[in-house]
């Protein structure tokens, strides 16, 4: 029995009668009155000789077996070894339920979780987000451990187990209080009685509100204010923490253009006003330990080491390219997501059939005839505000924790006979139910905390049956089976092993601003799968072998492959001028450069015409265009097997004469050289060598390629060529427009191309 309102007696609403157990009567909070204290150590004594009597027989019982089995102790170690695992896994279920409520409430209030190591020093680290004018976590704890020394007075009273102390006494008190804040100045320490005051400390020593978000459902969130009075009175801005399960504290940072608010209370807010920036704490004073080593090497002479502040300030990080062929599946707006939300909000949606929900509304209640007077306990508008509460959490698992966290299931009383055995009992637990109001913790019947919830008694059923530790460790499979045909790890693995033993190289033009890889020009997705089945065919079961779509999936997915080589045939400021026009944003400015650029490429293609012309005519003119080809890899062949290897790259550099039509190859390996300028030069040093006597004037056309042909080191070779060679007076090198280097030498390398694909090659000689 309890007393109500009203100071009348009221019963709980169960058919048995309470009777109170000596444990009751002896608590600090007990309201029952001793007479019944011979009776009670009656039942208490029954107790020990019933859990007498029973150990006695399962010790008869286990007697035999312990004899007839040699392995006893090890078959209890074995147990030992199984409940220590499964309470680790309970232990990770639980820590992985308070992390993700934790970051739950944290979004719901705009705020941000910063990792912290749980080294014992966690408490420091997070509060150093938001003081960043100390200098290191070691600093800031002997601090806080000065600070508790010089104001003693004020926190001497937490160690106190009483307030009449005697001077001996007091004494005593001061050396414990001093004691427990030298250990506390230890690196790494924290289970100690000063340990547990540091957020008050902390709101005192720096003049500022402390907000601690918990991950408990009880008090999400704590608001602790400075005690001590000083001159400079209270900072308006906050420090914010994270409290996670237990002992154990993360940094915490707002978000930016968030105005979403919970109240001390647990309830939702909006805030009206827009919340100011928390810059995050340099890194290198939250873990002060790791330092860099050059910390410890001498500077070198030069510019200063490190970032100015101006450029860092104005510094924006680049978005960081895709590394996959094909963007990945966005759960989140997928239907069947967005329906779950609106369900778990309360909200109307659409079910999978077509069929309309309409949203969760809080019906009323008539508890006139209720023994706990629900009605007059808790209003309309308190109920509505506990339903809104409820429905906005907007989460499984933590609607869950509300309802664990306001029903408490109890063992019902046992109770003896005439005949002094335990009666039977028609129930073996009975459940109360109560919510929060104004802070109060306010007893109701289970029929008004079903209606205001707006929940069915199989809802309250399963949450409690899977309660552990106090919070909710279950969590919603619906939708979650694991299908019967899904690609295991290991053959998803087999894939990945497969396309990476292809060789793949970088891009010939695309090098720096790309990071896609290319594999061989005779390779594609279907030719790679029929590899893969060649591969394992004789190795794996046919249900272990993916199919081609998978293996089309990872590929795309996972990697940045391609197996075409990356051209740049369309000239980008011709393509940047035509979008400008088309989206009616063309300046003067890039018309007038536009037009400057048509009208080179016209005066290039003509010179080259023109030239073309006058190599015919005359026999001492030699005109020519030259380009190197893209990387020819050897060998080249249908062999699966050469797939794999790492191949020897080639470089040909062709020349083609315009007026005779015919062409010289200069073939080289990556072993003799490389395909720089030195090389070209080299290249049409040679050429202008092997040329007739006859020829006078020599005229190159080519890209403007400046690492290859347009160059100090090239315009060198030509000019020895023009010096040492007694035939040759003129040699002119002239560039074609850049984007439009169309040349007669490129229907070279589009035959070479073309004949590759058709035979088979090993050796670059072929």
């Amino acid at each position: 029995m309890f007393e109500g309102d009203n100071g009348d007696e009221v019963e709980y609403d169960s058919e048995d009668s309470y009777k109170p157990s000596k444990k009751d009567q002896n608590s600090s909070d007990s309201e029952f009155s001793p007479e019944s204290n011979e009776e009670n150590d009656n039942l208490l004594q029954f107790e020990i000789e019933v859990k007498h009597c029973r150990d006695k027989r399962e010790k008869k019982e286990h007697a035999p077996f312990e004899k007839r089995n040699n392995h006893s102790v090890i078959y209890s170690i074995e147990k030992a070894k199984e409940r220590s695992m499964q309470e680790s896994e309970l232990r990770d279920l639980i820590r992985k339920d308070h992390t993700t409520r934790i970051d739950e409430l944290l979004v719901a209030n705009g705020m941000e979780r910063k990792t912290v190591v749980p080294d014992g020093n966690c408490f420091f680290r997070a509060a150093m987000y938001h003081l960043p004018s100390i200098k290191g976590v070691a600093q800031l704890r002997q601090l806080l451990c000065d600070h508790l020394l010089d104001n003693a007075e004020e926190y001497k009273g937490f160690f106190m187990s009483s307030e009449n102390l005697h001077s001996a006494e007091t004494d005593l008190l001061w050396m414990d209080f001093s004691v427990e804040v030298e250990k506390l100045r230890g690196n790494g320490i924290w289970s100690n009685k000063a340990a547990d005051i540091l957020p008050l400390v902390l709101a005192n020593f720096t003049c500022r509100h402390v907000r601690i978000f918990s991950s408990s459902p009880e008090t999400s969130v704590l608001d602790i204010e400075p005690t001590l009075q000083t001159k400079q009175g209270i900072i308006e801005e906050r420090i914010y923490m994270a409290y996670i399960g237990s002992e154990h504290y993360d940094g915490c940072v707002k978000q930016t253009n968030d105005k979403t608010h919970i109240q001390a209370n647990g309830t939702l807010d909006t805030e009206q006003k827009s919340t100011s920036n928390i810059e995050e704490m340099d890194e290198s004073y939250v873990h002060e330990e790791e330092q860099s080593p050059l910390q410890h090497n001498e500077h070198k002479r030069g510019r200063p080491i490190g970032t100015s502040k101006t450029k860092s300030d104005s510094f924006m990080t680049p978005p960081k390219k895709k590394l996959f062929r094909k963007r990945k599946c966005t759960p989140e707006t997928w239907k069947k997501n967005v329906r779950k939300k609106l369900k778990l909000s309360g909200q109307q949606y659409v079910s999978q059939r077509g069929k309309t929900v309409n949203a969760k509304e809080m019906k009323q209640v008539n508890c006139n005839k209720c023994k706990l007077k629900c009605s007059s306990k808790v209003s309309d508008e308190k109920r509505r505000e506990v339903f809104q509460n409820f429905w906005s959490l907007g989460s499984y698992e933590r609607q869950k924790d509300f309802v664990v966290s306001h029903v408490e299931e109890k063992n019902t009383r046992t109770y003896l006979t005439d005949e002094n055995q335990p009666a039977k009992k028609r129930r073996q637990v009975y459940r109360t139910y109560s919510f929060e109001v104004d802070g109060i913790r306010t007893p109701v019947c289970k029929k008004f905390f079903l209606i205001t919830l707006s929940v069915g008694e199989s809802y309250v059923d399963h949450a409690i049956q899977n309660k552990s530790g106090g919070v909710f460790a279950g969590s919603d499979m619906r939708g979650r089976h694991k299908p019967y045909n899904k690609t295991t790890e290991r053959a998803a693995q087999l894939v990945r092993e497969h396309i990476e033993s292809f060789p793949a190289l970088e891009g010939h033009y695309t090098r720096k601003d790309s990071n896609r890889r290319y594999l061989g020009q005779e390779l594609n997705i279907t030719k790679m799968y029929e590899l893969y089945l060649e591969l394992h065919k004789g190795k794996l079961r046919e249900d272990e072998l993916i199919s081609q779509p998978i293996y089309r999936r990872i590929f795309n997915e996972e990697y940045n492959f391609s197996f075409h080589k990356p051209k740049k045939d369309q000239c980008s400021l011709c393509v940047s001028y035509h979008t400008a026009v088309h989206n009616k944003t063309a300046s003067e400015k890039e018309k007038a450069d536009y037009e400057k650029h048509q009208e080179r490429k016209k005066r290039a293609r003509e010179e080259k015409q023109k030239d073309k012309d006058i190599a015919k005519s005359r026999d001492d003119t030699f005109v020519a265009t030259f380009d190197l080809q893209a990387v020819l890899s050897t060998p080249c062949s249908l062999v699966s097997q050469l797939y794999y290897t790492l191949k020897l790259s080639c470089y040909n550099l062709s020349i083609y004469n315009l007026s005779s039509s015919n062409a010289t190859c200069y073939l080289w390996s990556e072993v003799e050289a490389k395909r720089g300028s030195c090389e070209i030069g080299t290249c049409l040093y040679l050429q202008l060598l092997s040329l007739p006597t006859n020829i006078k004037h020599a005229i190159f056309y080519s890209d403007a390629c400046s690492g290859q042909n347009r160059n100090q080191f090239t315009a060198t070779s030509l000019m020895h060529a023009v010096t040492y060679l007694r035939n040759i007076d003129i040699v002119d090198h002239k560039f074609l427009e850049s984007g439009h280097t169309q040349m007669e030498c490129d229907s070279m390398h589009a035959a070479i191309e073309f004949a590759k694909k058709k035979t088979e090659i090993y050796i670059p000689q072929q």
